[in-house]
């Protein structure tokens, strides 16, 4: 927790790489004890840090996809939906859906465990033993993160 507050501390101040890596080492660290809304919070707030880094995007993407699944196999619904809404506005922001994102299961799992001590693999599996269940909620959260947004005349 000391790592979050002073990552958000960074990030506050500007200083995106410091904030990254403390969100960094705090993600690696919650992986220690393993409580999926403490990791899925982690991996939600990394995405964030290197969202405002700039460069990979699809590292920050990633992160934002694993802390997607992990609320949603955990059925933390209010915190899915805000990551949901997250990602839609980023895939907006950004143009569109980018292909060279990560958007598979397989992807998402491989960008992410290049942060020393994530194990979302295991995490999922543990959430959800059936991996075709797991590809069909990330299958689901990108259909929503990627549909137009409401038209407000008609809403």
């Amino acid at each position: 927790m000391v790592l979050t507050v002073r990552a958000d501390l960074e990030d506050d101040l500007g200083n995106q790489r410091a904030a990254a890596d403390l969100g960094r080492a705090a993600l690696r660290l919650s992986y220690a004890r393993p409580q999926p809304d403490g990791i899925a919070t982690g991996h939600y707030n990394l995405a964030t840090y290197l969202g405002r880094l700039g460069g990979d995007r699809g590292a920050g993407r990633a992160h934002r996809l694993a802390a997607a699944l992990i609320y949603r196999l955990a059925g933390m619904s209010h915190d899915l939906a805000g990551t949901v809404g997250a990602l839609a506005y980023e895939t907006r922001q950004h143009g569109g859906a980018d292909p060279s994102l990560p958007s598979t299961l397989a992807q998402v799992i491989a960008v992410a465990e290049q942060t020393e001590g994530v194990r979302l693999s295991a995490l999922l599996t543990a959430l959800q033993p059936d991996e075709s269940a797991v590809e069909a909620a990330l299958a689901e959260i990108l259909a929503t993160a990627t549909q137009p947004p409401p038209d407000p005349e008609h809403a």
